[in-house]
């Protein structure tokens, strides 16, 4: 929930309020315009900092579910949801139930972002426990092993799956893919 109120976010409204009460509390007069004064300049040089605290980033929401191929769960499938709109990426990997629950690319946030996706799958199960960094992308380390579900599904062009992120509920999909695509 972002608590954003206008220029000011929650801390500021803090300090506001403590800036009156402590200039209620002053008894001299000229003390209290120079008291108010310097902070009232101090909170205008420090408002873009408070103001900071409203860019929290957009909204997500919780999301898991499975991925089978013909009904059957499938382990080791990466799942990306890319969002329509601006907003970081999230994935995750199904385990031995085809369950995955997603996460943001960093692992910082839990779920996706709020909105419609494009849905991603990669079997990444085939590649064993290797792990495949920038300069292997182009590197075939399925050692002849084929894919359980096709090429289709592994890009944000090619892939006919798409899901909309639902905002303050948990998401739950099944993703019941053909091997051959479509």
């Amino acid at each position: 929930m972002n608590l954003c109120l206008g220029i000011f976010d929650l801390s500021s409204v803090v300090v506001l309020v403590l800036i009156v009460v402590a200039t209620s509390k002053l008894q001299d007069a000229g003390a209290i315009v120079m008291f108010s004064s310097r902070c009232y300049f101090l909170l205008l040089v420090l408002a873009p900092f408070f103001a900071a605290g409203c860019g929290r980033g957009p909204a997500m929401s919780e999301v898991e579910g499975t991925v089978k191929v013909k009904g059957q769960p499938v382990d080791g499938i990466q799942v990306e949801f890319w969002p329509d709109a601006d907003g970081p990426r999230s994935r995750g990997t199904t385990d031995g139930q085809g369950h995955f629950v997603l996460s943001t690319d960093d692992g910082l946030k839990k779920g996706a972002v709020v909105g419609k996706h494009r849905v991603i799958l990669t079997d990444v199960g085939i590649l064993g426990n290797k792990i495949l960094g920038r300069a292997g992308e182009d590197v075939d380390m399925t050692q002849g092993k084929q894919p359980r579900i096709a090429d289709a599904y592994r890009g944000p062009q090619t892939s006919p799956l798409s899901k909309e992120v639902v905002a303050g509920k948990k998401n739950e999909f099944e993703l019941d893919v053909d091997p051959r695509g479509g």
